[in-house]
């Protein structure tokens, strides 16, 4: 007789043909967890944390899904909805309470809960998208345009022009002249004037003097008889105001030469100066903003000022001193076009002041605040020297945040906000290019590539479209950052790619019953590949991917796909060892309830160690929220670690009845067919046992024990091994002589175990179970059952090409497998 050396069973699932498989992989591994200390063992128990009527959630499979976590560790479930049929957009309950919390928009209402509403045909989950940062939480609906601020429609004309004399020219003439339209002379008018400077040796003279003379002599034209004009004289500056009733109306202010000869010691004052020192001390407060058009000294740098007085309690009739300060442009009370915060992603953020011990913290959801639009509009320039941002028209793809920045996917371009400054996406001057400006650029590539996700990696942001990979390197700089090709992988963008120890996974397209995952990392300064970390289990992920979470610490990847009839989790576990990857190790976790229809995974996260899920009941759309402690402490041998019960009630959330001698209780998670577990465990001692169910009906259990106690389901535990492969002494398989292998026994080397069966068919044979039951007296954990670390021989006799094993453990206790032995029959192959 043979044997085949043991091999730890820490490799998963791997779906190659037998010779080309690694001898640590298994054939399949349903509720087991692959773990590097201790061997393959049992996952942890799945826990209640909250059960969700349908009635209370008006989620569907087609609802948007999010676990998340405030500044103070509090946990939330949120679902978002399609408002158009009458629903509640955002709804979240609390984790650790009874009651579902407030989700209030105080300001805006309609317009926050019309963001919501979606075309016809598209669900929510594809539709919404969102980031999270401390106790705030953006939310953009990628089917909606930004839409450009209102114009309000302009009947009136209010405007301002005048001359400023700058410096005085003794002995020369001030011409003037004054070009307008109003009510009184709609088709036009024109009044010129021109008043000699007095001698330099004159005590009445100076630039206010020529101002206020230039004022008598207007009034005494026919601008006089027009109320629509107010001449107003301040430190040698005259200033005409036009107020009428059409805002076709208009005014001009025109000097015929400057007396001091170098064209700024006299001149008109409209909407442009090449200068801001061309500019007087003393004008109208609040007046349209003039436009600086620079010189060849600046580049002819362009960009717009308005004046402010010194007194806080001017008006926008006083004419005073003041300053002047860039401002963007606008002309009769109306700004450019801008955006409007209701089209853009809707804040949710913790109130801190509504907080009640039944539901925790209240949440408010607003596009608005009580100042107004909840993001910034511009404030410098116009369209042409301070662009829109290129979402403007455009849908919002996806949201997330970067380095300080709140970020945005629209069409082909990342627009990431002002540093520190996540409502605002416009430049705060024209005059220079600062480093905490935002920044909007677009995709570097030949090809059309709409930007759908984003994430952060090795300090750099990675950027998905459906065909291609691009990124953002270092710190983001409005004068340096590139958004810059890294290669052209498809992937399905519809699931957000995550971040594991050391790359990036993302989805990627099979067909439509299967789906693939890949690891995306550098190899090299901007060299980057993706290596498909599924391609030795093809088709063993069914179904197109929902969703993926990545855990850093455990090295844990979980993966969920749309299908609503299994309720089941793919897990890849991974190791490195320097440089080389030593365990990529896939399989299942079935979470479902066979009783009931929670056959729908909606969600997963990790809270620290904790992995909670999200189940829908796919018959009546009710949803348990449930918890697997995945702390490595949990693994220990160590340790007095809990049995393994699913769905767990303790009895103090029963209630009981007395039933003749036994009591009985309702757990919905039980059937007639499928019993319930009930537990006694004391965690003092660490003694459990199992107390007996006398019966179930439907779902009333009945027992003889009123109080102390655990009710829950037992999933089934259980992995294939792969068939063992002959190979030479270079490892190379003996291909010719596989079939014909006649396997005799396989030994599974066991720790801290208390039972297992192994199921064992072939061709012409019945299927015959071979329990392992640790022996009286060995070792024990739990006081009552024994615990055993060792060696269990399972009677094989058949030829390989007609074997089928499997190892169950249908029990609440412990069992890890650390190895298998092959034992083989010598005569029945050569060397």
């Amino acid at each position: 007789m043979g044997v085949l050396p043991a091999e730890p069973l820490l490799g998963g699932v791997s779906r190659q043909p037998d010779p080309v498989r690694l001898p640590s992989q298994v054939e399949e591994s349903i509720n087991m967890l692959p773990d590097v200390a201790i061997g393959l063992t049992k996952r942890a128990s799945q826990d209640i944390i909250k059960e969700i009527a349908e009635a209370d959630s008006e989620i569907t499979e087609d609802s948007f899904t999010q676990f998340f976590e405030d500044s103070e560790g509090n946990k939330y479930f949120m679902r978002i909805e399609d408002t158009t049929g009458g629903k509640k957009s955002v709804r979240i309950w609390d984790l650790d309470r009874d009651d579902e919390t407030d989700v209030n928009t105080p300001v805006g209402g309609p317009a926050t809960e019309g963001y919501f509403g979606l075309p016809s045909g598209v669900k929510p989950k594809d539709a919404f998208r969102t980031a999270t940062s401390a106790d705030t939480t953006f939310i953009t609906n990628n089917t909606v345009e930004t839409a450009e601020g209102l114009i309000f429609p302009v009947t009136t004309v209010d405007t301002t022009a005048g001359f400023f004399v700058k410096i005085e020219q003794a002995n020369s003439d001030y011409t003037a002249t004054i070009n307008w339209s109003s009510s009184t002379h709609p088709a036009g008018n024109s009044e010129t004037v021109t008043y000699t400077s007095p001698a330099a040796s004159s005590n009445n003279r100076g630039p206010n003097k020529i101002a206020r003379e230039l004022r008598t002599l207007f009034v005494a034209t026919t601008i006089a008889a027009d109320s629509a004009l107010t001449l107003t004289v301040d430190e040698g500056v005259l200033i005409v105001r036009l107020q009428d009733s059409s805002s076709s109306y208009y005014l001009e202010t025109k000097v015929e030469e400057d007396p001091v000869g170098n064209e700024k010691g006299f001149t008109a004052i409209n909407r442009e100066v090449s200068e801001l020192t061309d500019l007087p001390t003393v004008w109208r407060h609040g007046d349209y903003p003039i436009k600086i058009t620079g010189t060849s000294e600046t580049d002819f740098v362009q960009y717009y000022v308005g004046f402010t007085a010194t007194d806080p309690s001017a008006t926008d009739t006083t004419v005073a001193r003041g300053t002047w300060a860039e401002t963007l442009y606008y002309t009769n009370n109306v700004p450019p076009p801008t955006q409007t915060s209701s089209s853009l992603p809707a804040r949710l953020i913790i109130d801190k002041s509504d907080w009640t011990a039944a539901r925790g913290y209240a949440f408010l959801l607003e596009h608005e605040d009580a100042d107004g639009d909840l993001y910034n509009g511009r404030t410098v320039g116009d369209t042409d020297i301070a662009p829109d941002p290129s979402y403007f028209g455009n849908t919002i793809n996806d949201v997330f945040f970067y380095k300080n920045r709140l970020g945005f996917l629209s069409d082909e371009n990342v627009i990431l906000s002002e540093l520190g400054e996540p409502y605002n996406f416009w430049t705060t001057t024209v005059l220079d290019v600062l480093e905490t400006d935002p920044i909007d650029i677009s995709a570097d590539s030949a090809q059309v590539n709409v930007l759908k996700r984003a994430v952060s990696y090795d300090n750099n942001l990675i950027v998905f479209s459906k065909d291609a990979q691009f990124q953002m390197a270092g710190v983001p700089s409005p004068t340096a950052s590139a958004l810059s090709h890294l290669a052209s992988y498809e992937s399905d963008t519809d699931v957000k790619p995550v971040t594991s120890a050391r790359a990036i996974l993302f989805a990627s397209p099979d067909t439509d019953d299967s789906s693939r995952v890949m690891e995306f990392q550098a190899i090299d300064t901007n060299i980057f590949t993706a290596d498909d970390v599924t391609l030795h289990i093809p088709k063993y992920i069914e179904g197109r991917l929902a969703g993926m979470v990545a855990h850093t610490a455990s090295r844990t990847t979980l993966c969920w796909t749309g299908r609503t009839d299994a309720g089941e989790l793919y897990i890849n576990n991974t190791l490195h060892q320097g440089a080389e990857k030593v365990q990529n190790a896939w399989h299942k976790w079935s979470l479902n309830s066979s009783a009931i229809d929670l056959n729908h995974i909606m969600g997963a996260h990790f809270f620290d160690d904790e992995i909670y899920v999200t189940l829908r009941n796919t018959s009546d759309d009710s949803i348990v929220i449930t918890k697997i402690d995945n702390s490595p402490a949990l693994y220990e041998p160590m340790l007095d670690y809990r049995y393994r019960l699913d769905f767990r009630r303790e009895d103090t959330d029963l209630t009981i009845t007395p039933s003749g001698s036994n009591y009985e209780f309702d757990y919905p998670y039980c059937s007639d067919s499928n019993f319930p577990k009930v537990v006694r465990h004391d965690p003092v001692t660490g003694e459990t046992e199992e107390i007996d169910v006398i019966s179930v009906v439907g779902t009333t259990v009945t027992t003889a024990e009123a109080s102390n106690f655990s009710v829950g389901m037992v999933p089934e535990y259980s992995w294939k091994p792969s068939r063992p492969v002959l190979k030479d002494q270079n490892g190379k398989p003996l291909l010719h002589v596989i079939n014909n292998l006649e396997l005799q026994s396989a030994w599974v080397y066991h720790s801290n175990t208390h039972r297992y069966e192994a199921v064992l068919s072939s061709v012409g044979r019945d299927t015959t179970s071979d329990p392992m039951i640790a022996t009286e007296g060995a070792t024990s954990q739990y006081n009552v059952v024994a615990i055993e670390t060792d060696a269990y021989e399972t009677k094989v006799g058949a030829v390989y090409r007609d074997l089928d094993l499997e190892f169950t453990s249908h029990n609440i206790y412990p069992a890890t497998f650390v190895n298998l032995e092959w034992h083989v029959e010598a005569g029945s192959y050569k060397g």
